[in-house]
């Protein structure tokens, strides 16, 4: 339910290569679902007005630079993964920005850093 103070927000995949995704997904299909049910977790907090900073769960963490991720949870013998994404504030968006795993999170997080300033004309 939406409260009054609170609207929609909409999970966007337009920035993200869509074989990137295609070939985690196929390689690691049950923390690729994972991470996304944690996202939409996220994004019914955010509809139901509570802001980003007091998001209180454990699979959610701050990357620095508007950058955010999600990692899988309640997944037996998982890769640990992560999802990440840029929450935009004036359109309601949380824009899936890619996918990884642990050993690839150093640069995703680049490449997701990069992602923002050039979208969305952020500086570091």
């Amino acid at each position: 339910m939406i409260s009054e103070e609170g609207q929609r927000w909409e999970v966007s995949r337009n920035l993200v290569s869509g074989n990137a995704f295609k070939h985690f997904r196929k390689r690691r299909g049950r923390e690729f679902a994972s991470c996304f049910a944690n996202l939409e977790k996220v994004r019914v907090f955010l509809s139901e007005g509570i802001p980003m900073v007091q998001v209180g769960v454990g699979f959610l963490r701050s990357e620095g630079d508007g950058l955010w991720r999600v990692g899988q949870s309640q997944v037996p013998y998982a890769k640990e993964s992560r999802l990440y994404f840029y929450p935009e504030e004036e359109t309601r968006t949380l824009h899936v920005l890619g996918v990884g795993t642990k050993e690839t999170q150093a640069k995703d997080i680049r490449e997701a850093k990069e992602i923002i300033q050039k979208a969305f004309k952020k500086t570091e």
